[in-house]
């Protein structure tokens, strides 16, 4: 921004400022920084009260390069057409007394096309494993953190597994499934993006701890339960990594 600044390609702080911020919501939303571009618009694609407008554009896999925020200085246009038809003085007042329509710098997108281009990105169907399908959104924008599963539905199992959901679902959006095999299971936790799935084994009755597994690598790890909470919360801001959360299992 400094660079666009002293080259004269943006004008001002206050816009650039604007560019900048909209920039970093797309890449904390986890579009990867390789994926992300800023445009400005040539003069004859501005809206005529605009003094200057940049895109962020995404590359996604289904449509190459796609708009998916404007930020634009839309000048004094608004308040100056407000003020004309409502008849109201819209003017604010600087510090040395002088009157002043100010400037309205727009950061413009809905949440359509940000949620296309994370299921474009991120979808990824496994051409080899008929039936395999795995949703990487990010985890701290999964719908679901955790999900909870008994491994059979007897001898405590389901009773245990409830209460850890009781305890978590506070702080966490904990989904319980106790329907058909634990694969078949991982499988629908990992087609919804779920980054965690827990699952409450007759060992969980005697030692008190669970098996963690992770959605991207698959890989397992033994959490004692009074320990869930913490341990689930780093590992979903990306604090910790999965093979030291835990004994490793698989």
């Amino acid at each position: 921004m400094d660079d666009a600044i002293r080259n004269k390609f943006i004008q001002n702080k206050s816009y650039a400022w604007c560019v900048w911020l909209a920039y970093q919501q797309f890449l904390k939303m986890g579009i990867p920084v390789e994926r992300i571009r800023i445009r400005q618009h040539h003069p004859d694609e501005r809206a005529f009260y605009a003094d200057d407008a940049w895109d962020i554009e995404v590359r996604t896999n289904s449509f190459g390069w796609m708009e998916m925020c404007g930020i634009h200085d839309r000048t004094d246009y608004d308040l100056v057409q407000h003020e004309k038809f409502s008849k109201q003085n819209l003017q604010a007042t600087r510090e040395d007394g002088s009157k002043v329509h100010p400037h309205v710098l727009e950061i413009a997108f809905g949440i359509d096309r940000p949620v296309f281009a994370l299921l474009d990105i991120f979808y990824h169907k496994n051409e080899k494993e008929e039936g395999k399908t795995l949703f990487k959104v990010p985890y701290h924008l999964a719908p679901v953190d955790l999900a909870i599963y008994p491994l059979m539905k007897k001898d405590g199992l389901p009773e245990l597994a409830l209460s850890i959901k009781r305890k978590l679902e506070h702080v966490f959006v904990v989904e319980y499934d106790d329907a058909g095999s634990i694969g078949r299971r991982y499988l629908r936790a990992a087609e919804g993006g779920t980054p965690f799935c827990l699952t409450v084994d007759y060992d969980s009755l005697t030692n008190k701890d669970v098996t963690l597994r992770d959605r991207n690598t698959e890989k397992q790890i033994r959490v004692k339960i009074d320990e869930l909470h913490d341990t689930l919360h780093k590992l979903l801001n990306n604090e910790l990594p999965f093979e030291k959360a835990g004994k490793l299992i698989r």
